[in-house]
């Protein structure tokens, strides 16, 4: 019994160790350049991927 409880103890490590989200983005950063301020308002998206085997889950994000 006590095997059993190892044994399913260790998978269930495993399996928490190699399931992970990864975020990959298209692209780190933009540069924008100058900008005119009467050409009104600018934006870009950053577009990404999860290539983990697990949920992502993205719960703050922060701009500079």
């Amino acid at each position: 019994m006590k095997i059993l409880i190892c044994i399913m103890f260790f998978l269930s490590f495993v399996i928490l160790i190699v399931a992970q989200p990864i975020i990959t983005f298209e692209n780190l950063n933009h540069n924008f350049g100058d900008i005119k301020e009467e050409k009104g308002i600018v934006e870009h998206s950053f577009t990404f991927t999860n290539t983990g085997d697990d949920t992502l889950q993205i719960t703050k994000v922060k701009a500079s």
